[in-house]
């Protein structure tokens, strides 16, 4: 098992799931390397998010925004919860106008 840090908006942090075995790590790093976007999204820019926590890796089933310095469900406005650790376009998803 490695000991690699994630890089979140460009600080290094350690992971909170770190996998038992060598196989669960390469899993881990493959769920990671999906979301290759990297530092902060355009405010415009509806993402998907990966989010991780003491049992694993899992991807929000809503698309996110960037929006003030935090992420945020793009329907509701409301602040995330979790810890993003990465992201991508939402692929076919744009920002409705107001």
């Amino acid at each position: 098992m490695t000991d690699a840090k994630i890089s979140i908006r460009g600080k290094e942090h350690e992971p909170m799931y770190k996998g038992t075995n060598p196989r669960q790590e390469q899993a881990r790093q493959a769920r990671l390397d999906q979301f290759p976007g990297k530092g902060t999204p355009p405010a415009d820019l509806l993402c998907e998010v990966l989010c991780e926590d003491h049992v694993g890796a899992y991807m929000l089933p809503f698309a996110c925004q960037w929006v003030t310095d935090q992420w945020r469900n793009a329907e509701t406005g409301e602040a995330l919860a979790g810890v993003v650790v990465g992201w991508r376009p939402a692929p076919g998803r744009t920002l409705t106008p107001a």
